[in-house]
């Protein structure tokens, strides 16, 4: 758990020193790769800070409060105030807290009373649910669950420092062990470089057909992504492709990549499983 914990933290303090807030880190956005390297997803809904000389930040616009994923949420941003670096500390420890014990924090089924317990309630003690966790990593994770801002860890690397000094002091490795499977190491990335070649060439012909379509280059189209068959055998590529595809997308400037948030309302309205898969046909049906 520290060993992924020291990752997950070190990936927060990468983004952060580019002065991007992911907004909405959960189990969902951290995979593992095969090579046991935490890699962290979806910045979909990421703000970019301005960073002062003095190392201060001001926020680069105001987040929706129910920009997120409501467990995962801080105080801060359930109340609708700018989020910023301390706000992925405090969804960073939700993360922690149930991969130290099996469970959230806050776990009421209803979305007015876990706002509440959020806002107010303090979490239950980790040891209640797992008492073979040591006070030291109780305290680091408590830390960044703390309700004000102020008084959780001010940067991932604080967090990422604490995190190793407690793997170095109980003698746990903070390297994830690599499985000696080199020959599929080295297929995967063919596979993958395969991939990204044939994810700007699908981008190339998208963007031909967007600009002839639309009669002339300005226009703005919004875009459906279903879902793509992976035959690797490798969970890295189901959210990879995609999220490239998305990605280039949305930076082309003529296009918007409808919301996953959103196919999932439609997918609702249409009597069907909310995560069910989007194949060609029920994403004609979801434009529709």
């Amino acid at each position: 758990m520290l060993a992924l914990a020291i990752q997950i933290a070190k990936a927060l303090e990468d983004a952060h020193e580019h002065g991007v807030v992911h907004c909405d880190l959960k189990p969902g956005n951290v995979m593992v790769t095969p090579n046991r390297q935490v890699k962290l997803l979806d910045f979909g809904l990421a703000k970019l800070l301005r960073i002062s000389a003095t190392a201060t930040t001001e926020s680069g616009g105001e987040i929706h409060k129910f920009a997120g994923t409501l467990p995962y949420m801080s105080p801060e941003q359930l109340r609708g105030s700018p989020a910023d670096f301390r706000s992925d500390i405090y969804s960073a420890g939700v993360v922690l807290y149930e991969m130290s014990t099996g469970r959230r924090p806050f776990e009421e089924k209803f979305s007015t009373a876990l706002v509440d317990d959020i806002l107010h309630k303090p979490p239950p003690p980790l040891a209640q649910f797992n008492s073979s966790l040591s006070p030291r990593l109780q305290d680091v994770i408590m830390k960044c669950l703390e309700k004000e801002h102020d008084d959780r860890y001010q940067s991932a690397r604080e967090l990422a420092v604490d995190l190793r000094r407690l793997a170095s002091a109980t003698s746990i490795p903070t390297e994830i062990p690599t499985p000696g499977h080199s020959i599929w190491r080295r297929m995967s990335r063919t596979v993958f470089i395969a991939a990204i070649a044939g994810t700007v060439g699908l981008l190339a012909l998208i963007g031909f057909i967007v600009w002839s379509s639309s009669g002339k280059p300005g226009k703005h189209q919004i875009v459906l992504i279903g879902d793509f068959q992976n035959r690797t055998d490798e969970r890295v590529f189901d959210n990879t492709i995609p999220e490239l595809l998305t990605i280039s997308l949305e930076q082309s400037g003529y296009t918007s990549v409808f919301p996953t948030s959103r196919t999932s309302e439609v997918l609702r309205l249409m009597a069907r499983a909310p995560n069910g898969p989007i194949d060609e046909a029920t994403g004609r049906e979801i434009c529709q």
